[in-house]
């Protein structure tokens, strides 16, 4: 996958684009992209993401980016494991917010991205004040000659699986759910720094990594998780908090990687929940805490069927 920041002197092939913000990139955001690998194999072009960056909401609020899904790192990871050709960020600025639906179907759509195809959610909108939706696309689909589909909304039990929807239950520690709406585990990444070496010193070591000021994170305590280390996964339970038992001040996502011993201080993993154990405690001192984390590691193997 190429990774673009889009420019003036940007053109690319001829492609099957997909436009959207994708938040969360959940089940419904898969499906639009499955249709233009389809179409994209169909029509012998190529694939391309097309989004904005940052999220326009954070730009016309004149907010700060927090609380995503996420980061920027995490979804051109995502978007490369979805096998997508290019991943193209548009610089949201002000300026570009005062594009006009017809310019951004003229100068992006049709002469950067090199649209065939353009897939979108019935929902988006674009242009200023967001004058642009489907229709319009179909509308100028015909003068200029490219293909328009329209997807609508995905549910899951009769409610629209949306962004908002992710982000709340992923706030109460329902991760499960999450996941399911997403259709692949909650990550938090990061690079792999020194810690005070504690868990080392009781026999439980820990790959220590500070989030993403804009990340959102489930509420503090421990979750079954797995590590990707390197290109591959490993079992581990996952604290997040900041270190109670120790008077930690920091918050930190601290992972004890199961039947693991490598040296990876430096390196980006990437941490996967999948289950809430329960919530960050204070112990009276490091064999109390050691005791807990070993119930925590017995809870972790029963979860991912590991135990005998």
């Amino acid at each position: 996958m190429e990774k673009i920041t889009m420019n003036d002197y940007i053109k690319l092939p001829k492609t099957a684009v997909v436009l959207g913000n994708f938040d969360g990139i959940h089940k419904g955001h898969t499906l639009l992209i499955k249709k233009a690998k389809e179409i994209a194999r169909e029509e012998g072009v190529k694939t391309a993401i097309f989004t904005f960056n940052p999220h326009p909401s954070f730009v016309l609020t004149g907010k700060m980016p927090v609380d995503l899904i996420y980061t920027g790192q995490e979804k051109e990871m995502v978007m490369e494991q979805e096998g997508i050709d290019f991943y193209i960020e548009f610089p949201f600025t002000k300026q570009s917010a005062s594009m006009s639906y017809k310019q951004f179907i003229e100068d992006i759509i049709l002469t950067k991205l090199n649209a065939q195809v353009v897939i979108i959610g019935a929902d988006y909108r674009f242009g200023k004040n967001k004058l642009g939706d489907y229709k319009t696309l179909v509308k100028y689909s015909q003068e200029y000659d490219f293909d328009v589909i329209v997807v609508h909304k995905l549910k899951h039990k009769d409610t629209v699986i949306s962004s908002t929807w992710i982000r709340d239950e992923i706030k109460n520690a329902n991760i499960e759910l999450a996941n399911e709406l997403t259709g692949r585990p909650f990550i938090i990444n990061g690079q792999v720094m020194k810690g005070k070496n504690i868990g080392t010193g009781i026999g439980i070591p820990t790959a220590n990594i500070i989030p993403d000021e804009s990340k959102l994170l489930p509420p503090k305590g421990v979750y079954v998780s797995k590590v990707q280390v390197k290109g591959k996964d490993y079992n581990g339970v996952t604290n997040i908090g900041n270190n109670p038992t120790v008077e930690g001040q920091a918050l930190i996502i601290e992972t004890h990687i199961i039947d693991f011993n490598e040296d990876i201080y430096g390196e980006e993993i990437s941490v996967k929940l999948y289950h809430y154990v329960r919530p960050e405690k204070k112990f009276n001192n490091l064999t109390e805490l050691k005791e807990q984390i070993d119930l925590d590691i017995e809870e972790m193997k029963n979860y991912f069927n590991l135990t005998k």
